[in-house]
């Protein structure tokens, strides 16, 4: 496939389209476990992190999403998709605790205040 943009109009043109396949194509029953499909809405990060708060862990947790939605099929993440969301609030929540601490010790390296006199 080529694709360019017409330069005065800024439209995308193919000008190459070639519609043999080297490869079988995937099954439409299991497009849902491709990577680019497989998201977390916020609805549903919301509800996880609800779930999580009052001690339901994650495997129950999927298992709750795969009942609501009808199916594996149906629903648009994995459970591997899940620990993944997890781990990056998890990393999200100590890197923001370290900005914070270091913006602190560079504001008392840069004054007369010593650490018992931050509030």
């Amino acid at each position: 496939m080529r694709i360019h943009v017409h330069s005065k109009s800024g439209r995308w043109i193919i000008s190459y389209f070639q519609d043999v396949h080297n490869h079988e194509l995937l099954d439409d029953r299991l497009t849902f476990m491709l990577p680019e499909q497989r998201k977390m809405n916020a609805a549903a990060l919301e509800q996880m992190n609800m779930m999580l708060r009052v001690g339901i862990k994650t495997p129950q947790i999927y298992s709750s999403f795969v009942h609501t939605a009808g199916g594996y099929q149906n629903l648009s993440f994995l459970k591997r998709d899940m620990y993944n969301q997890i781990g990056k609030q998890r990393r999200l929540i100590g890197r923001d605790a370290t900005t914070c601490l270091n913006c602190c010790m560079k504001k008392i390296e840069g004054s007369n205040l010593s650490l018992a006199n931050v509030k």
